[in-house]
């Protein structure tokens, strides 16, 4: 008889999204309202350097509500050489997930907390399952649907 695994997948204690892109039909661009955008530059050493956050203009903030971050959400690079991870804190709260970024939002009942989940993600063994989800060859390019299989 083949033993169980202890494993949960992601999907079962996080929601994840993709960050906001100015593409196709995106209301970037469109509007008055400005939004802090978190990118992939702004992922530093594990957490969100929030000096240097581009801005965008948007019609409105409750137009983008959705891509927005709190404290606890884990930002992964979807597009480049490697994957990176950080943890957002008080300060990157309420600033807006950008392009070729995946947000992951631990539910309030998870077993695991944020930096241990980065931890795993950063990992060796996190990094090389990352870049096995990736759909380019020399680029990393990770779906943000793809990891909600992690841990099946």
């Amino acid at each position: 008889m083949k033993p169980r695994s202890a494993c949960l997948p992601l999907a079962s204690f996080a929601n994840i999204f993709p960050g906001l892109t100015p593409y196709g039909r995106s209301p970037v661009g469109q509007g008055a309202s400005e939004i802090r955008l978190i990118g992939a530059k702004d992922l530093q050493d594990g957490s969100v350097a929030v000096d240097g956050v581009d801005t965008a203009v948007v019609p409105s903030e409750a137009k983008v509500a959705e891509y927005r971050v709190d404290a606890g959400d884990i930002l992964l690079t979807l597009r480049g050489a490697l994957p990176r991870t950080a943890v957002c804190d008080s300060d990157a709260s309420g600033f807006f997930a950008g392009p070729n970024l995946a947000v992951i939002r631990l539910s309030s009942d998870s077993a695991i907390g944020p930096n241990l989940l980065q931890a795993i993600l950063d990992s060796p063994p996190g990094q090389a399952m990352l870049r096995t989800m990736s759909q380019g060859t020399s680029t990393l390019g990770i779906r943000p649907k793809s990891l909600l299989e992690i841990g099946r």
